[in-house]
């Protein structure tokens, strides 16, 4: 629905001008009395035309404006999905990064057994059970401070 009504109010002006020029025409007054009614009609005119144009300006403004409110919208969407995608990627990569960091953990922990057993074959080896034995508590202490530290 167009709420603009400037062209009706435009034509009934226009109206309203010519049936005062049509009366004055028709009346039986002294040439004084229809110059100060013909002058009296300009101004009107003049009024009516600077009148029209600031509507069709006001009416341009608006149309400008909703256009403006149309692109700002988009805009606004447009931001609202890049923020979307943003934290979408951001907790793709977090996830990512704590499965990596789980299956270092466990890479690690496996490692240090490993080594753990490896030494404590090494020091049976080397220096007989009892010594390994004393080794392997020592190497088994020193791993509890690691996972603590860790």
């Amino acid at each position: 629905m167009s709420t603009d009504l400037n062209p009706e109010f435009e034509r009934k002006r226009r109206k309203v001008i010519d049936e005062l020029r049509a009366t004055l025409s028709s009346s039986t007054i002294s040439s004084e009395e229809k110059r100060l009614f013909e002058s009296t009609i300009k101004a009107l005119e003049e009024l009516t035309e600077g009148v029209d144009a600031a509507h069709r300006r006001i009416l341009a403004r608006k149309q400008e404006m909703l256009a403006l409110n149309h692109k700002m919208t988009e805009l606004a969407s447009a931001i609202r999905d890049i923020i979307d995608a943003m934290d979408d990627m951001e907790s793709n990569i977090s996830k990512k990064i704590d499965a990596q960091n789980r299956s270092n953990r466990r890479f690690y922990i496996g490692m240090s057994l490993a080594s753990a057993v490896i030494i404590g074959f090494m020091a049976y080896i080397a220096f007989g059970s009892k010594e390994a034995i004393t080794s392997l508590g020592t190497l088994t202490q020193a791993l509890k401070l690691l996972d603590i530290i860790i």
